[in-house]
């Protein structure tokens, strides 16, 4: 593979265009941060209003001229900036501004679609809903914006979240001759801090789950309940905790629940004294059939295997690197036997946590995926010849 010198990415202007980065497509943020660390210069558009806790990241230049949403009347800002700067890529997360963006840049502008997934599906919904019930209006958008191209009429490239989620894109909208590259929403490798937690000292297992709402973890505590040997931690939950305290009475879990507010920096230490991490959705819409969750990842780079939804994304990746299991999210009794695999078992606990130890560096990392995008944007700009093309998609994943 040709590497483009530092020298060279200097002289690409890249622009980044994504109204809520924070809340809606945290992966925007690094890999902005990584093109910038790797020698582009990189300006990331985002909503004139964003609310940004931290502030924004230093490396970047950051040009606050969007409307909220994607569908709100637009006074022009972004279309006189990109004119003003001039970028020599511009990427964007929504079929709206790539159709626009089409019409205005100029044809020797290289343009990529980061294909949002279900991580955007239409505000006036909720996430339980059945696909079909709301799916029509988000795929007719897609299929404008990228797939039939009429109001694109170029595209370039096209990051999506998941490897399931570009099989989807590359068959159903016809993207056989555009590169699809995969981009997981993946945390960087570190090496884990020494364990402190406060279920250490009653000597059981402990399984933990992650931002979940307190309303949803009926199951969870109900399978966990069965396993009198293990503990159930729930971190940084939201919603009224007292159902929660009330059903834990009824099942004789008093002494083995565990509520924590653990700050982010933290978390790795904190999963890392888990026996497995839930990550049970019982979604049936977009998100759950092609996206994600970020749970998965934070439990990956804790080094603790993970007991999943057998939904098609996460069946796909537990299955191909045998890092945990997978569990019907509506059976309490599946559940808790998928549990007890690694939380009673020594040996098979042991063979898991090897597993994740030798995926979370070389295929989940955040820093795997930075370099298969600085393949795709050294190809873009005539470097490179070398990204993986969208039949190889399935290849590269297994491998």
């Amino acid at each position: 593979m040709a590497v483009m010198e530092a020298s060279n990415r200097r002289s690409i202007r890249v622009a980044l265009i994504a109204h809520d980065p924070v809340a809606r497509n945290r992966r925007v943020v690094q890999m902005a941060e990584g093109l910038a660390a790797d020698g582009y210069e990189v300006c990331l558009y985002v909503g004139h209003d964003l609310n940004w806790p931290d502030g924004p990241p230093v490396s970047l230049s950051v040009e606050r001229c969007l409307p909220t949403e994607p569908e709100q009347a637009d006074d022009g800002a972004i279309d006189r900036l990109i004119e003003a700067q001039q970028p020599h890529i511009v990427q964007v997360n929504d079929p709206v501004t790539l159709a626009r963006m089409a019409r205005v840049l100029p044809a020797t502008t290289r343009l990529i679609y980061d294909a949002p997934g279900a991580g955007q599906e239409p505000l006036n919904t909720v996430e339980t809903e059945p696909l079909t019930q709301w799916a029509g209006n988000w795929w007719r958008r897609l299929q404008v914006g990228v797939g039939e191209r009429r109001a694109a009429p170029r595209v370039d490239a096209v990051l999506c979240s998941s490897y399931l989620f570009g099989e989807f894109l590359q068959r159903e909208l016809k993207l056989a001759e555009v590169p699809v590259v995969p981009i997981y929403a993946a945390l960087p490798h570190q090496e884990l801090p020494r364990p402190a937690a406060p279920w250490l000292l009653t000597g059981r297992p402990a399984v933990v789950v992650l931002a979940p709402e307190f309303a949803a973890l009926e199951v969870s505590l109900t399978a966990v309940a069965q396993l009198r040997k293990v503990e159930l931690v729930v971190i940084n939950g939201r919603g009224d905790p007292a159902p929660l305290q009330a059903w834990a009475k009824q099942h004789e879990m008093t002494g083995r629940l565990h509520r924590l507010q653990v700050d982010e920096a933290d978390l790795p230490g904190a999963l890392a004294a888990a026996r497995a991490g839930l990550s049970l959705s019982r979604d049936h819409c977009q998100r759950a059939l092609y996206d994600i969750p970020d749970s998965l990842f934070h439990y990956l780079m804790a080094g603790i295997p993970v007991v999943a939804s057998w939904l098609p994304g996460l069946e796909r990746i537990i299955h191909q690197s045998h890092f945990g299991v997978l569990a019907n999210p509506d059976d309490p009794a599946h559940l808790a036997d998928q549990l007890a695999r690694i939380c009673l078992d020594d040996a098979a606990a042991e063979r898991f946590c090897h597993n994740v130890k030798v995926v979370r560096k070389s295929r989940y990392s955040w820093e795997v995926q930075q370099r298969r995008l600085n393949q795709l944007y050294a190809q873009m700009c005539g470097h490179s010849s070398t990204v993986v093309p969208p039949q190889e998609n399935r290849q590269m994943a297994a491998g």
